[in-house]
Order: structure tokens, then C-alpha cells, then sequence
């Protein structure tokens, strides 16, 4: 009975490989997210409009005319030319289309192996990869590195003749580029370990590609700097130089760091690492390939997807003798057959909810049909919109329909956006091309933006800043805000995507901005029509959140109220505000509804341990020692310490 079922089974191979592409396809058709592409469009465009590769910043007021060696110039011509000729849908497409053919060849790798185990395998590596299904010019490394392991994998010798015109077109899209040599480099060092004569001919081609890959990276603008590159990030990551980015840009932390999505990337990473010790007929090229991509994908969340061809190919590499040694020494042929009926249970199941959510897709926005694919840039209808935390419509507009000075601060992530409206009429302080910026120039930014007065005051001084411009996404407001505004500068725009500051001297100069001042001392939330709102568009809770947050750390205690209480209006469930309010109500004295407020947000997120701090001090502000004590034991707190902790 056994082998009828596992026969069976065989049959829904391709079904459920369809279904599992459809998946793939409709989140790599979901829209952009981040706004590097703009910067990369916008980069494209000038290199066009001037016919060169511009070897100086022209796009940063802050380091205008320093060296800047655009490894990723051929991309930025190609989105550059899609955006041009076919809008954000071309792009949306582009990237999917990068996605599915890598995924395609990774699942060509895997069915070396028995399908059911190849679709294990795939699907876990989609749902590790997900997080990077982004525009970006990675992509194009992801898809290279897996065609530089296609001739290894398949024994193909004429596959090997095309990689160096691959190599040529990677050294000009992405500064992973030196992964290409890497990959054979380590084939013939593993070869002349192996010492097979069977691999004579292939070997001795593989030699003469290698020489012609190397070649192959010196055909871009900078051929010396290209050769140096790969030597300057290893001794920058050994040197502990890139250690500021990694503390402050989430996607350059280890895997290896608390972050959400670890625990998937841990499981991939632990369950695909046990086929590296299986030592039966070692293949010495996929142990150091595994071995090389591990440390260079734990070194950062964004490489990690990298690491997944080489897991992949490991495993084809070690199947038959991991299934050879199970059948021998841990059970039968039917044990075997057993656990792919199990498997394919689980396969069942996997595609049976994936195909729900195929279906389902456009009724809850899911793909890229349901969003605005032109409100990326700032047009469209309304149904199509692109969400305010990826887009800062409004502070968009407000910049272009103002005049403003000419050299402002801006924050990290929003330099893509200014550029790609306003280059070249304006340049930025600062945008996302973090490596280029380098360190100390990075700790200097982190330093204004946390508040500091004496690099604010150096910044000021240096660049001569009349203004600053704060967008709100993927960041809380930075301290930056109250600084500013104690140091008395006036604020011309207060929405729910940024803020703009500007000096006195700015107000002189261009007195129509005078009508713009915003009183935030005295400002009164906007009046929603809930009913309509909710109905035709969803409020930017995230916001109405940092509306609020600002107006509460200014101690503009009415208006923040406000704010949080039209949130919990639309968003019951948005812990945060209840917190605000139990932070409110506690420096307002009222401690019983601190109490309940703090409470509230617990129901919500009983993890959250700043609402467990404000009910321990409204237990001391009460005399209440030992409920206290009883409370902060729990949280293995000290009780003297969150005493003395202020609330902020």
C-alpha cells in the first residue's frame, strides 16, 4: 500500500510547484517598499543626461566633490530607462521578474533531489528571503551568484563560457560583484585538493575562466578601485569600521542579533548547516562555499538570502548519501517512504492555504494591483495609494510648493525622496548610500540626530543649515525635534510624515513663510469625519502616533490627549497610545487612570516592559511598597532604580 500512495504522490509534483510560484509571484509583484530605488532612478537619469559616470558627489551638499565610486551605475540606467518607458508597474515587474528566475534556477538545484524534500527545502528558503523582496540591485547579485554555481551543479563545461559576459555586467550593477571570481577561485582551490583526474578537462577549463572573469571586473569606470574594493570591506568589517552602520541601519545587523525574523533565518541557517558534516565522499567546493557564505550572510541581515544558493547546492551534494546512510542504519525503504507521505501531507496542506491566499490577494491588498503603482511618486487614485510611511506625500508638496533655503538637514531615510524630487534644484545633507558617507560622517549624523547640541550647533556652523528637514518613516521622531525647538527654531510644517524647522534668518529671507509658522505650543489636533474617512482611506495611524509622541515630549499635554484618543478611535488595539496616555495621566498626578491606561496596554502587548515600569512608580507614588516590590520581582527589576528613573 505503501508504494501506491508513494507513487501517487508524485503526481501532484508540478501542481504543487505551480502553486508554490503563484506565491512567489504575487509577493514578488507586491509593491516596492523602501525608496532607495528612487535615488537609483534618479542617479540613472543623470548619468543619461550627461553621458558620463559621475566620478564626484553631485547629488550631497555634505560631501559634494568627494570620490565616489558607483559601483551600481549600469542598474541605475537600466530602472532608470523601465521607470521612464512603463512607470512603477515596469519596475514592480522588473523585480519580479529578477525573483522568479533565481527562484526558478534555485528550484532546478533542488530537484537534483527527491521533489518532495526540493519543495521543503524552496519553500522555507522563499519564506527566509521574503523580507528582501525589495527593488534593489542585490537582486541582480542574487541572480548572478546562482548562474555561477549552475555549471558546477550540472557538470555543464559550456555553461562555464558564459560567465565571465556575466561578470562583466555585474561588476557595473552591484558591489557584490567579487562573489563571481570568489565561487570559482574556491572550485579550484577544492579541485587541486581533490586531485580527480576525471576532472581534468573541466578543471583546466574552469582555470582559463577564472583568468577571464578577474579580467572581466576591470571592464567598468574604476578598474583600479574595483580591484581594491573587496580588499577595503573586509578590512573595514575586521577593523570593526562598519560597526556604526550595523548598530543603526536595521537591514546591516547580524541575524545572530534580537530581531523578529531571527528565529527563521537561525532555523534555516542550523537546518541547513547539518549537511556540511556529512563527510561520506566529501565535495570539498560546496563545505568552503557553504562555509564563506555562512560567516559573509551572519555578518548582516540583507546578505543572508545569499547564503541560501549555497545551502541549496550543499544538500543536492550530500542527498544520496544522507538517504543511503538512512536507509542502512535508521530504517527501511517503507520508513522512508513513510516520511515523505508525511511530508507531502505537510506539502498539501502548504499549497492548499497558499492557493487561499493567491485567491484572497486582491481583496486584501496583498499584490501590486492594489496599490497605487503612480502614487509613488505622487499621483494616482485613491484606492491605489502608496502608504504614507513610504511615501511622504504631503511633506513632498509642502517642499515644492514653498520656497525654501537652499541647505538643509534632512534625516537618513528621506535623502532618497528629496532627491528624486528636487535634484538638482536642491542637494541633501544626507542619503542612503551609508558605505559612501563613511563612518565618521555617520556617527556625526547619528549624533545631531540624537539631539546633541554641540554637533547641532558644529553642523549648523559647518554647513551653514537655515532649516531641517524630518521625515517620520520607519523612525521614531528623533530627539533632534526637541532640540530644535528649544534652541528656538520656528516650525513651517508639522504633519503626519515629517516636520520642517527653519532659523529666523530663513523667515527674513523669504517672508512667505511666515504664513506657514505652526504654533505647536497652541496647535489643535485636525477634526475627522470618522465615518467617511475610515470608509474611503484608513488614517496614517503610525502618524497620528508621532503627532501625538511630539507633542507629549514637548509637554503639550491637551493636544497629545487628542491625538491618541482619535487613534484608539480607529486603531482600539494600538498599544502605544494607550501608553502616551498612561504617561499623561501619571505626570498629571491622576493615578488611577495611569493605572487602567498602563493596564490597557498590557492587554495589548503583555511583553511591553516600559507600561510594567509606569505601574510599578504609580505603585510607589501610592505607598504601595510591597505591590510594588511584588511587581518588579516578576520582572526581576530593581525597584531603586525604576525609582529614580524619570518618566519621559
Amino acid at each position: 500500500m505503501f508504494e501506491k500512495v508513494n507513487k501517487a504522490i508524485d503526481f501532484f509534483r508540478w501542481p504543487a510547484f505551480f502553486i508554490l510560484f503563484s506565491y512567489l509571484v504575487l509577493f514578488a509583484s507586491f509593491n516596492l517598499h523602501g525608496l532607495d530605488y528612487l535615488f537609483h532612478i534618479k542617479s540613472g537619469e543623470y548619468i543619461l543626461e550627461t553621458g558620463q559616470v559621475p566620478r564626484e558627489d553631485v547629488f550631497s551638499f555634505s560631501q559634494e566633490g568627494k570620490e565616489w565610486d558607483n559601483h551600481e551605475w549600469l542598474y541605475q540606467v537600466l530602472i532608470y530607462k523601465i521607470y521612464q518607458q512603463f512607470g512603477i508597474e515596469g519596475l514592480i515587474l522588473f523585480k519580479a521578474l529578477i525573483l522568479i528566475i533565481a527562484f526558478f534556477l534555485l528550484t532546478a538545484i533542488a530537484l537534483k533531489i527527491d521533489w518532495i524534500f526540493a519543495f521543503f527545502l524552496i519553500f522555507f528558503s522563499l519564506k527566509v528571503s521574503f523580507a528582501r523582496f525589495t527593488l534593489r540591485p542585490d537582486h541582480l547579485s542574487f541572480l548572478f551568484f546562482i548562474l555561477f554555481l549552475m555549471p558546477f551543479v550540472f557538470k555543464k563545461k559550456k555553461l562555464l563560457y558564459s560567465l565571465p559576459f556575466i561578470q562583466v555586467i555585474w561588476v557595473n550593477t552591484h558591489g557584490f560583484f567579487f562573489l563571481g571570481p570568489l565561487v570559482l577561485v574556491l572550485y579550484l582551490f577544492s579541485a587541486r585538493i581533490r586531485n580527480k583526474k576525471n576532472y581534468d578537462q573541466f578543471y583546466k577549463k574552469a582555470k582559463a575562466v577564472t583568468f577571464f572573469t578577474i579580467i572581466a571586473c576591470l571592464i567598468n569606470p574604476y578598474p583600479i578601485t574595483t580591484l581594491i574594493y573587496p580588499l577595503k570591506i573586509i578590512k573595514d568589517i575586521l577593523g570593526g569600521r562598519q560597526t556604526v552602520f550595523y548598530q543603526n541601519i536595521q537591514e546591516l545587523r547580524s541575524p545572530l542579533v534580537p530581531f523578529s525574523l531571527n528565529s527563521l533565518y537561525i532555523k534555516y541557517f542550523i537546518f541547513t548547516s547539518f549537511f556540511a558534516f556529512i563527510f561520506t565522499r566529501p565535495n570539498f567546493f560546496y563545505f568552503f562555499l557553504w562555509a564563506v557564505m555562512a560567516l559573509f550572510s551572519l555578518n548582516s541581515m540583507r546578505n543572508f538570502y545569499f547564503y541560501i544558493p549555497a545551502a541549496i547546492a550543499l544538500i543536492q551534494s550530500r542527498f544520496f548519501y544522507i538517504r543511503r546512510y538512512f536507509l542502512r542504519e535508521v530504517a527501511t525503504a517503507k520508513g522512508f517512504i513513510f516520511i515523505r507521505i508525511l511530508l507531502f501531507i505537510f506539502i498539501a496542506q502548504v499549497s492548499l492555504n497558499t492557493a487561499g491566499q493567491i485567491i484572497n490577494a486582491p481583496k486584501t491588498k496583498y499584490s501590486y494591483l492594489d496599490f497605487s503603482l503612480e502614487n509613488s511618486v505622487g499621483t494616482g487614485p485613491k484606492f491605489f495609494r502608496q502608504r504614507e510611511t513610504e511615501y511622504p506625500k504631503k511633506l513632498i508638496n509642502f517642499i515644492e510648493n514653498n520656497q525654501l533655503p537652499a541647505d538643509m538637514y534632512n534625516n537618513f531615510n528621506l535623502g532618497s525622496n528629496l532627491i528624486f524630487n528636487f535634484y538638482p534644484e536642491r542637494q541633501v545633507f544626507i542619503d542612503g548610500r551609508a558605505e559612501f558617507y563613511g563612518q565618521d560622517f555617520f556617527r556625526f549624523y547619528n549624533d545631531i540626530n540624537s539631539g546633541n547640541k554641540v554637533a547641532l550647533d558644529q553642523a549648523v556652523e559647518r554647513y551653514k543649515l537655515k532649516g531641517f528637514i524630518i521625515g517620520y518613516q520607519r523612525d521614531n521622531p528623533p530627539e533632534l525635534i526637541f532640540t530644535l525647538y528649544k534652541k528656538g527654531y520656528r516650525c513651517i510644517y508639522f504633519g503626519m510624515d515629517g516636520i520642517i524647522f527653519v532659523d529666523d534668518s530663513a523667515l527674513e529671507k523669504y517672508p512667505d513663510l511666515r504664513k506657514q509658522l505652526v504654533e505647536l505650543k497652541n496647535y489643535q489636533p485636525e477634526e475627522f469625519d470618522f465615518i467617511k474617512e475610515i470608509k474611503l482611506y484608513t488614517p496614517y495611524a503610525e502618524g497620528l502616533y508621532k503627532k501625538g509622541y511630539i507633542l507629549y515630549r514637548l509637554n503639550f499635554y491637551e493636544p497629545a490627549e487628542k491625538y491618541m484618543d482619535n487613534l484608539l478611535k480607529i486603531y482600539p488595539k494600538y498599544y502605544r497610545a494607550y501608553y502616551i496616555l498612561a504617561k499623561i495621566n501619571y505626570k498629571n498626578k491622576d493615578y488611577k487612570n495611569a493605572y487602567l491606561l498602563a493596564r490597557q496596554t498590557l492587554s495589548f502587548n503583555p511583553n511591553f516592559k516600559k507600561a510594567k515600569k509606569i505601574i510599578i512608580k504609580i505603585y510607589l507614588e501610592l505607598g504601595q511598597v510591597k505591590e510594588a516590590k511584588e511587581f518588579a520581582d516578576e520582572l526581576d527589576l530593581s525597584i531603586e532604580k525604576i525609582r529614580q528613573e524619570k518618566v519621559r
